[in-house]
Parts: structure tokens; C-alpha cells; sequence
């Protein structure tokens, strides 16, 4: 056979052409060989063509080509050839066995597809990407062609892929390749129509759209993909959420209709303090529009002179995520000024968050008008109160050179409360001077009665007994007799201003004090009884002290050492301090002085009686 011919052709074809015996060896390639390097004959004219392919593709080229010549069938293989400039490019080979009748001649061809496998590398990374994506996506997705009738109208849709998603979704099992109608015959038709007209109209789409057939609700976008008629559908089922939603716009439309016929003004804010709802008594009572109102608009129907607060409240409020409760002038629709009550509480989601504020306001005028008249009347009666009071403590001190005496009465600060606190000062018909000082439980005019009876008694019964603890005892007995009270305290001091002797008995009584010129103050806490009018009266125990000139004698009742919530003793100290440090200043001062370092004005809870004896150098 003259090969000369094939030759030429060979030689004109843009590939690499090569001959083969029938025993599988290589005798010739054509003009293109010189772009593979390192490939020439032996001797024997023989090409030996394995070290041009590349190692890992070598192995299956030589079974391929060994099997196509035991064979005497047609030889393919797609492996990489090594080049001149020692690189590596994808070639598919074919060979054609031609049978002369006295031997097999192999024709064979070898194309460059490095471009194409190029190409098919990067659109099976395309492809790995997108079914990764497709896998991926946390919503329902799938692609689809439409299914037409005999008149090319679309009557149903197949579905070709769909994701992991897709069965959650839909509630659909293996739709691959079945049609919608197959899996939900009752499906309405709009589904259909629609889908068609994002196929074959080639515009994408976004809608919601409920499917009774499937008792579901979707939230779906739609579009084109090649070729004509498919379309490619990513979707959720909003079922749950739109249920969620509609029964939030339910609850929402109930709380407006509670807050519009609510008989007080209400408001909500959102998380940044900015009032996205008034109701409509808001705008009856101010007169305001929805626009004038929402936002921080409200603000502007406040006071001029409560707004700077009102704002600085709110805001404060928001930033701590604190409740409140205000009071403002709100101007009415009339343009006259109300006082209001404005209390609110956060709001806070179930993680925390703060979502804002819910709030009501009132119309408290009547409530500030009957306040004022209240404490108006309540100072009043306060007054008249210390009045009482007073008058029934004594007017003047005892005239004696040997001592000087300062008193002091304060009230407690509430109104109306005639307190059972009193003293007595007189000097006992052997000349010694009495101190008394007592405290009948309450604060009523029972309370008050009981202390004038008692001092009553007290004057009529100093003849007839020797010393402090038989008048405590006689005093008790008096007591108990004609039922006065069942519970009184008091401290009686027998003093002798000559010789400064004192003689004293405290039923239950705080302690008096004997301060001198020079060293620590003493407590004449010794001599204690049981108080007034608790049991039967019994003999009482007396005890001495002295005074020496100048030194000053210190009684008192608790008013003036108790406070709320502390120990006595820090009460004690505290007078003990004050008395102290201003003993050598006239009586008159050091009682003003000691008043002042334990008393508070205003806050003073129970009624106070003080007093200062100094004995005279």
C-alpha cells in the first residue's frame, strides 16, 4: 500500500499524525512531533512514545492502546503529553485500524484539548460551587420546566433538582422528576399560571402566596433559567411566622382598642425613648395631632418650667431601663395647665433587650388641690397641737440662786400628735429641788391627758414622801388607781443645791447625766425600776450622786437620743459629745447647742424634752 498520499495529509491536518505497525509500534508522526520534546526513532524507525505522557496518565494510556491492538478495535484515550518546553497539556488520541490484507496499519491522531479541559475543570469547579451553594442554601429550592398540552399551554410543572430544604419546606417526598400536580393534585392553579409566566416571560418574580392544597403559606422568588420553559424557585415556608404575625396584629389591634377606651392617657416608646403610640384620650385631653404628638413632640404640651425635667427623666429612664413615676403640668386642649401623673415600666424582650417604654397618664389636679387644702390644714392643726402642748408643760422656771435652769420642749413632726413627753421642776417642802422628767406612751390626746393627771398627782403627792423613789412608787399607785395609763416612764432627782447631794429613781426611764467643769461625763444609770402602771406598785430603789459647783445635771426624754433603725447606745454617745463639748457655756446655750447636734428639723419623729441644771460656784 502507498502510504506517500496519507503522508501529505497528514501532514496538512492541524494535529499530531502518526502511523502505526500491527504489533502496536510507532514508525511515523508527522511535521508537528517537533512541538513534543525529547521524541525521535531508534534505529529501526520505531517512535517510543511513553516518556512524552505524562506518569500518572501513562499506566492507563498503555492498557488502553495494548488492548485496541490485541483487539483490532478502535483506540481513545485522553491523557497529558509533555511539550518541547517541558509543560504538560491534555490530548485525546484516536486510532483506526486498516486491514491490507497482509498486515493491520494503525492511523492515528493526537488533538490538543487543553483548552477544553480547562474548560471543563473550571465548570466542574463551577458546578461543585453550586451544588455546595445548593446544599448549603437554608431555604427551599428547586429548578423547573414547565409540562404543556398538545397546544403548547402550560398545564403543570416538573420538578428536575431540588435541595435538602426542599422536603422541610414543602412537605414533599422524591419530587425529583415527578410534577406538581402528581404530588398535590388539588394544587390551585395560580401556581401554574404564574411559574409560566416567569418561564416564558423571562421576569423574575417575588411574591407570598398561600397554598390551602398544602395548608402552607410561602414567601417565593422565581426566575428564568435556560433553557426556555424552566424557571428556578427559592423559597420558605412563612407558615408559622405569618400565623405569629396575624396574631400579633391581632393582639395589637386588642391593646389599641383597650388604650383608645381606657378612661387615662397611654403611650409606648421604642428603645431609643421616641413615642411611637398615644392613644386617643391623649389627643382629646391635649388637643395634639398624631404628628405633633409622636417622636419627642409630647413634650412640647408640657410646662415650660417641667419639660427640661420631664425630657431629663425620660431620657434617664431609657438609658438605666428603670421605671418612673412624674408629675407635670400638661396643657389641656383649652390651653389650661393640668397636673398629671406620668408611670411608666420598660419593656424587655425575652432575651433582655429593652424594646421601650409603657406608660399612662393621669389628671391629678383634684388630687394637688385636695393635697394643699390637706397640709394647709394639717400645719394648722399642728400648730394648735404645740399650742396644747405647750400649755400644759410648765410657764416658768423656779427662782433659786444656787442653780440655774434651762428647759426645752420640741414637738415631733407630725400633725396632731399631742405627745405624752413632760417635766416638772419645784422645789419639796424641805427645800431640796425636784426634777421630773416623764414620758407616757402614745401620741393622742389620751396620751396627753394621762401626762396632765400624772403631773397633777405628782405636786399633790411631793408633801407627804421623803425622797424620789417613794413619789415614783406613790406616783404608780396613783397611776394604777384610777386607770391613767398602763405604761409611763419617768426619772425623779431630789437635788440639794446647798451641798449638791443628789438622790434619784428612774422607772424605766434613759438615764440622766452629771457633766462637770473637768473630765468625762458620768451616767446616773443606777436606781432602775420597772415603768409606770405595768404591775402592782411595789418599793422602788433610790440611789445618790453629787453636783459639784458648776457642773451641770442633764435630763431628757428619748426623743432626743432614738432614732430609727440604731442602736441607743450611739444615740447616748452622741449626747454625751455634745454636752461635753460646750459645758462651761451658759445653760441657755448648751441646751440650744445639745438640741442642735441631735435633733434634725423636720425629720424629728417623736416629741422631745430637755433639761440643763447647772449648780452655781
Amino acid at each position: 500500500m502507498d502510504l506517500a498520499a496519507y503522508r501529505l495529509l497528514a501532514e496538512a491536518l492541524p494535529h499530531l499524525v502518526w502511523f502505526a505497525r500491527s504489533d502496536g509500534a510507532v514508525t511515523f508522526y508527522n511535521g508537528r512531533i517537533a512541538r513534543y520534546g525529547g521524541l525521535g526513532p531508534d534505529p529501526d524507525g520505531v517512535y517510543e512514545w511513553a516518556p512524552i505522557v505524562h506518569p500518572d496518565d501513562l499506566e492507563e494510556t498503555q492498557a488502553a492502546w495494548r488492548r485496541a491492538v490485541e483487539q483490532g478495535t478502535e483506540y481513545e484515550c485522553e491523557h497529558r503529553v509533555r511539550m518541547a518546553d517541558g509543560s504538560f497539556r491534555w490530548h485525546l488520541s484516536r486510532a483506526l485500524p486498516l486491514d491490507t490484507g497482509s498486515s493491520r496499519i494503525w492511523f492515528g491522531t493526537a488533538t490538543d484539548t487543553q483548552v477544553l479541559a480547562e474548560t471543563r475543570a473550571s465548570l466542574a469547579e463551577s458546578e461543585a460551587r453550586l451544588q455546595t451553594v445548593f446544599a448549603g442554601i437554608d431555604q427551599g429550592f428547586c429548578i423547573c420546566e414547565l409540562v404543556v398540552d398538545a397546544d403548547g399551554r402550560p398545564v403543570d410543572y416538573r420538578f428536575l433538582e431540588t435541595n435538602a430544604q426542599f422536603e422541610d419546606a414543602t412537605g414533599l417526598h422524591d419530587a425529583a422528576g415527578r410534577t406538581a400536580l402528581e404530588l398535590v393534585p388539588e394544587l390551585e392553579r395560580h401556581w401554574v399560571e404564574t411559574y409560566a409566566s416567569v418561564a416564558l416571560g423571562g421576569t423574575p418574580i417575588r411574591f407570598q402566596q398561600e397554598s390551602k392544597a398544602m395548608a402552607r403559606h410561602f414567601d417565593v422568588f422565581a426566575m428564568p433559567v435556560a433553557p426556555r420553559g424552566r424557571f428556578a424557585v427559592v423559597f420558605a415556608d412563612i407558615t408559622e411566622r405569618r400565623a405569629a404575625l396575624e396574631a400579633l396584629q391581632e393582639s395589637e389591634r386588642r391593646f389599641r382598642n383597650m388604650a383608645d377606651n381606657a378612661p387615662v392617657m397611654i403611650w409606648v416608646t421604642d428603645a431609643e425613648g421616641e413615642c411611637t403610640y398615644l392613644n386617643r384620650k391623649w389627643y382629646e385631653f391635649t388637643g395634639q395631632s398624631e404628628s405633633e404628638s409622636l417622636g419627642r413632640g409630647w413634650l412640647d404640651a408640657t410646662h415650660p418650667d417641667d419639660r427640661a425635667h420631664a425630657s431629663v427623666t425620660f431620657s434617664e429612664a431609657t438609658e438605666h431601663r428603670t421605671g418612673f413615676s412624674l408629675d407635670y403640668r400638661l396643657r389641656r386642649s383649652d390651653g389650661v395647665y393640668r397636673w398629671a401623673v406620668d408611670a411608666a415600666a420598660p419593656r424587655v424582650s425575652s432575651d433582655g433587650r429593652l424594646l421601650g417604654f409603657i406608660g399612662s397618664v393621669l389628671d391629678i389636679t383634684e388630687r394637688k388641690e385636695a393635697e394643699r387644702t390637706i397640709a394647709a390644714q394639717r400645719d394648722h392643726e399642728h400648730e394648735i397641737a404645740v399650742r396644747l402642748q405647750q400649755s400644759m408643760l410648765p410657764r416658768a422656771a423656779i427662782q433659786d440662786e444656787r442653780i440655774q435652769i434651762a428647759t426645752a420642749y420640741i414637738t415631733g413632726s407630725e400633725a396632731m400628735q399631742v405627745g405624752g413627753d413632760w417635766y416638772e421642776i419645784f422645789h419639796a417642802p424641805d427645800g431640796r429641788v425636784v426634777v421630773v422628767v416623764g414620758d407616757v406612751v402614745g401620741h393622742n390626746a389620751e396620751a396627753a391627758a394621762a401626762m396632765g393627771q400624772l403631773r397633777a398627782g405628782l405636786l399633790a403627792m411631793t408633801p407627804f414622801v421623803d425622797g424620789p423613789n417613794q413619789l415614783l412608787c406613790e406616783l404608780d399607785r396613783f397611776a394604777q388607781r384610777h386607770q391613767i395609763t398602763n405604761f409611763a416612764t419617768a426619772l425623779c432627782i431630789f437635788l440639794d443645791a446647798s451641798t449638791g447631794a443628789i438622790q434619784y429613781s428612774c422607772a424605766g426611764h434613759p438615764p440622766a447625766a452629771v457633766c462637770p467643769p473637768r473630765g468625762p461625763l458620768r451616767w446616773l444609770d443606777e436606781a432602775r425600776s420597772l415603768p409606770l402602771g405595768i404591775r402592782t406598785p411595789g418599793v422602788r430603789p433610790t440611789a445618790s450622786a453629787s453636783l459639784e459647783p458648776g457642773a451641770v445635771l442633764i435630763a431628757y426624754t428619748d426623743g432626743l437620743i432614738e432614732r430609727r433603725g440604731e442602736s441607743i447606745d450611739v444615740g447616748l454617745d452622741r449626747l454625751a459629745e455634745a454636752v461635753e463639748g460646750h459645758r462651761n457655756e451658759a445653760v441657755h446655750t448648751l441646751c440650744a447647742s445639745t438640741l442642735d447636734a441631735l435633733t434634725e428639723p423636720n425629720v424629728l419623729e417623736d416629741d422631745t424634752v430637755l433639761v440643763v441644771l447647772r449648780r452655781a460656784n
